[in-house]
């Protein structure tokens, strides 16, 4: 459902309705070219239930290749995408199976999928989608991750429902729904004050430290002296040590985005405040450090770098930051490297793989580019020296402080 106006060529309307049944364009050809159709397609049909189930298919060919030219056409005109979406949002949306609790059945199956629906009429500017999208949202047994994408695509789509939307979000005992209303407050109507709804929400920071942090985030943004003075009082109260530690670097990037006095997070106000799934993004996609060129968590991975499944449960969260910041500072057992210099005169460097009374055993690299172990007298050696940690040295202020406070958290649950 995610479709990208810019790979989507025209499609033909099917002869007898909307290509589903008998009569249209078969829809397993069209699931089969869609892995995550097909997918929330057998679902459903494993929790059928005995009755015969209709599933949601698309277009038998949209998201095929096209040509450069042809792509490029469709995206200065992406109503052949809107109209392909509108042909399929709908049943993605509303699973007509329902279980004994009368609640869709396979919902957690095709949750991605109505995620990438929400996301895909932003991007394609459906703006009929955006009463069915509040519609959705307004129930509150939809699915809370559901609910956390369909209310920034609804502000997207600049829907005059919005300000509802946001009404309800912040209402909704889930913080993180709170939280992802909070840079749309503006869209509410009927003057409510929003600074002062912002500041209640720090007094609140100790039970609520995700929605407080959100908040500050929104501080930041909003226009106004009144809005300085606000955050001049929270970097107050956080000298005062009247605002928890997680607040801390929020605080400071909020008053340096506003051009206010403030000195940079202390590497310790990085250790709490993170967001875990933020930080597992970064792990696994930020291009920019490639954590998981070198290091392994479960089955994926490089293995340059120690194996990182379960770190969380072996090493303190001071450790992990100033692993990251300063990888020469401890270097983990097996992946030291070290430099030999023999009675003879001739050199071994690699990487220290163990070390015994008698002799060391060091990794490594042949002319082949191919790893071997070199076992070493220790009274053949005339001097050793520490070679530096394969993690380079910088490599943390590659990152800005949210991510790198996110990292933490995402490696300290990794027990």
């Amino acid at each position: 459902a995610s479709v990208d106006a810019t790979a989507v060529p025209p499609a033909a309307p099917a002869p007898g309705g909307e290509g589903r049944g008998e009569g249209g364009p078969t829809s397993r050809s069209a699931i089969s070219s869609n892995p995550l159709l097909e997918r929330a397609a057998q679902a459903q049909a494993a929790r059928n239930l005995g009755r015969a189930a209709e599933i949601p298919v698309l277009p038998a060919d949209l998201g095929r290749s096209v040509s450069y030219d042809e792509a490029m056409a469709l995206r200065r005109n992406p109503a052949p995408a809107q109209r392909a979406f509108l042909r399929v949002a709908g049943d993605l949306m509303n699973p007509f199976n329902l279980n004994e609790a009368g609640q869709p059945a396979g919902t957690r199956e095709v949750l991605s999928l109505q995620i990438a629906v929400a996301e895909a009429a932003a991007k394609l500017r459906v703006k009929e989608a955006g009463t069915p999208l509040f519609e959705k949202f307004a129930h509150t047994n939809t699915a809370p991750e559901l609910r956390r994408a369909i209310l920034p695509a609804i502000a997207e789509l600049r829907s005059p429902l919005t300000g509802d939307a946001v009404k309800l979000a912040l209402a909704d005992p889930d913080p993180k729904l709170r939280a992802t209303a909070l840079p749309y407050l503006n869209r509410m109507e009927g003057g409510e004050d929003t600074l002062g709804l912002l500041v209640s929400l720090l007094a609140g920071a100790p039970s609520d430290i995700p929605l407080a942090q959100a908040a500050l985030a929104a501080l930041a943004k909003l226009p106004g002296a009144k809005a300085d003075e606000a955050i001049r009082g929270a970097l107050a109260q956080l000298a005062a040590k009247q605002l928890p530690v997680a607040l801390a670097l929020d605080v400071r990037e909020a008053a340096k985005a506003r051009g206010l006095a403030a000195q940079r997070a202390a590497l310790p106000e990085l250790l709490v405040g993170g967001n875990a799934e933020r930080g597992r993004q970064v792990f696994f996609q930020n291009q920019t450090v490639q954590c998981l060129r070198c290091h392994k968590v479960g089955t994926a991975g490089g293995i340059v770098g120690p194996d990182l499944t379960g770190i969380g449960k072996r090493q303190s969260r001071d450790y992990l930051l100033e692993s990251i910041v300063q990888p020469n500072a401890k270097i983990a057992a097996g992946f030291e490297g070290v430099v030999l210099t023999l009675d003879d005169g001739s050199t071994v460097a690699g990487t220290l793989k163990a070390e015994a009374d008698a002799e060391l055993a060091v990794e490594v690299t042949g002319e082949d580019g191919l790893p071997s172990v070199t076992k070493v007298a220790k009274s053949a050696v005339k001097q050793r020296e520490r070679g530096p940690s394969a993690m380079p040295e910088g490599l943390g202020d590659q990152l800005t402080p949210f991510e790198l406070r996110d990292l933490v958290e995402y490696l300290a649950t990794l027990k």
